[in-house]
């Protein structure tokens, strides 16, 4: 293997949900990448598990190198609250007046943020939970 990393036929889903499906990629040295997509399509899904961060309910995935990697994406810690809630806890650290339930959904639609108010945020994709802050 020439290659700094290899993934072969590399799935991953969470519940239902399918993010990553039959994915292959090489990554050789020297080179730089970048990894465009919507939230939610599996983007920091692949990079943790090239990282080992996390491991694929399918395929396989071959390192080819020995120096440490230094990665970080920490999601907030607000799992347990409501997408409605999770906005206007932010809009009011900000000093934004507590929003309605409509304005609310007028935000998430305006900002092509796919998700409902009623959802947990711990069901959204790290992106996403970005986006709604």
């Amino acid at each position: 293997m020439n290659n700094l990393i290899e993934a072969k036929n590399m799935s991953k889903k969470y519940n239902r949900k399918i993010v990553l499906s039959n994915c292959n990629i090489e990554i050789s040295s020297k080179k730089i990448y970048g990894i465009c997509g919507k939230n939610g399509s599996g983007k920091s899904t692949l990079i943790n598990i090239m990282l080992d961060l996390i491991k694929p309910n399918a395929g396989v995935v071959q390192k080819n190198f020995q120096k440490g990697v230094y990665y970080t994406d920490i999601p907030p810690s607000f799992d347990n609250f409501s997408v409605y809630n999770y906005i206007n806890f932010f809009n009011i650290l900000n000093g934004v007046a507590h929003l309605s339930r409509k304005r609310a959904l007028s935000i998430l639609r305006n900002n092509y943020i796919d998700c409902s108010l009623n959802q947990k945020v711990s069901s959204l994709s790290y992106g996403t939970k970005k986006n709604c802050n």
